[in-house]
């Protein structure tokens, strides 16, 4: 019989003849076998597809935009860099309001992306990013070496880079706003050559999308709009302000933004007969030809000729009075500009070196502070009798409090998993006998050891003294500045 024993050959001596029993012995099952493997090889190939499917959606809608954006990121870093290198001051709008030292992240992830482009082999760049994520986990802290650690550290936030870019421009944003804000008109001394940062000029002027938060807080607050949809910044040459308010008492009437021609309050100049006489009123101090007059006896007063002509009166206190097309008050002409943006910082007002260095002074007091706040806390050491264990703390300085403990970890004599006991320096040191642990710190390192004749406790239940079992316990220590 043909199977796979004999690999379905027939055998060379006897000749066996081909029978109908035969072939369908050895070949019987092979219509189902073949189906199943085109069922096989056909799902293969679906998932194949989606995988590649899954693939590319995965860098149409995660990675795609994330190059995009550090591509337009390091191209406006790289103008940013040449501004500098010509001598100009940094423009921070330029980058989101980032500050300059993203410079040097922008051209880290540059380099990055340039080796990322020259490979030609998936496997290669996998490994280049499995390499960098490697060498991020080795120069992390000892207490930063595991994902959950990780994740703690960055308070669980899945997107921390996010959240962290986030909390900068929401920075920046309140700085800027922090001074006036857009649409507040100021007065300044000078002939409007010299607009202060951040202003544009009362000059009538349309509003364009050159500048477009003062636009749109003129297209939300009323201002006229011209034949291109543009608001009209006011123009204050020559005029007052006046406080307006809708459904205002005093000046009732008005709309905002409306112009209103000077005015003098009606009233009256009488002048009193004397009798049997005739006096003339000038309208003008000036006037010649007819003006009126008051004849004693008469009721209506005609036109005629009088001798209207003077001098320009005075009250002979006030000097010689002063006469124009409108009634105004003693005045100077200032100049009337309205917030626009938020101003860059002013070219050459910042050292930025300087500012370098006091960033890096702060940031060691700020490391030394949250040393002395944080603890120094040990990963868990095997309990082992008559040795020594050496730890690195990285505090630079020696603690000023330094604490050991034993760590439960399985359950024995009354005590429970994840219960410490304080042992060693101020609680159990060695005994003549050799039992016990003591700990001891230097600027750099800390040491335990143990006793020759084990490690004792009081035991939870029985209230006596008993020796710990070491692989039930772990040594934890805990240091402060």
């Amino acid at each position: 019989m043909l199977d796979q024993s004999n690999d379905y050959q027939l055998p060379s001596w006897p000749p066996t003849k081909i029978t109908r029993e035969i072939w369908n012995s050895v070949l019987g099952d092979i219509g189902l076998r073949l189906r199943n493997r085109e069922t096989l090889e056909a799902s293969f190939e679906l998932l194949q597809q989606e995988g590649i499917q899954a693939a590319l959606d995965y860098i149409q809608v995660s990675i795609a935009p994330q190059l995009s954006d550090l591509q337009r990121t390091i191209q406006e870093s790289k103008e940013q860099i040449d501004d500098l290198l010509q001598g100009n001051a940094p423009n921070a709008h330029r980058l989101g309001g980032q500050l300059p030292a993203f410079y040097a992240k922008a051209s880290d992830v540059l380099s990055l992306l340039q080796v990322v482009e020259d490979k030609a082999d998936a496997d290669d760049v996998t490994a280049l990013i499995q390499q960098r994520i490697a060498a991020l986990v080795d120069s992390s802290p000892a207490t930063l070496d595991t994902l959950k650690e990780l994740a703690a550290a960055l308070g669980n936030d899945a997107n921390f880079s996010v959240t962290v870019t986030n909390a900068l421009a929401d920075l920046e944003i309140k700085i800027k706003q922090a001074g006036a804000p857009i649409g507040t008109t100021i007065m300044m001394q000078g002939n409007g050559n010299t607009p202060p940062p951040g202003y544009l000029l009362h000059n009538g002027a349309p509003c364009t999308s050159a500048y477009p938060q003062l636009r749109a807080w003129l297209l939300a607050n009323g201002a006229a709009v011209n034949g291109n949809g543009d608001p009209i910044i006011e123009d204050m040459g020559g005029y007052f302000p006046r406080g307006w308010r809708s459904g205002q008492v005093v000046d009732s009437g008005r709309v905002f933004g409306s112009m209103q021609q000077d005015a003098f309050q009606n009233h009256r100049h009488p002048a009193n007969r004397v009798s049997n006489a005739t006096v003339s009123v000038p309208v003008n101090n000036n006037q010649q030809g007819p003006c009126p007059y008051i004849a004693d006896g008469y009721v209506n007063v005609p036109m005629a000729q009088a001798n209207g002509h003077g001098a320009s009166l005075t009250d002979g206190d006030s000097g010689t009075p002063r006469t124009g097309a409108e009634t105004r008050p003693v005045n100077k002409t200032f100049t009337y500009w309205i917030k626009a943006y938020a101003a860059d910082q002013v070219p050459g007002s910042v050292d930025f070196a300087a500012l370098a260095n006091n960033l890096s002074a702060l940031l060691m007091k700020v490391n030394a502070l949250e040393a002395k706040a944080t603890p120094w806390v040990s990963a868990l050491q095997n309990v082992v009798f008559n040795s020594t264990i050496t730890l690195g703390h990285g505090l630079g300085v020696r603690p000023t409090t330094l604490q050991l403990f034993l760590e439960c970890v399985t359950a024995e004599s009354g005590y429970s998993p994840g219960e410490r006991v304080p042992v060693g320096y101020h609680f159990n040191g060695f005994s003549e006998t050799g039992r016990g642990v003591q700990v001891y710190a230097s600027s750099s390192n800390i040491v335990i050891v143990s006793g020759v004749n084990g490690v004792w406790i009081m035991s939870a239940a029985s209230r006596v003294q008993f020796q710990v079992t070491p692989a039930n316990w772990r040594y934890v220590a805990v240091a402060k500045v």
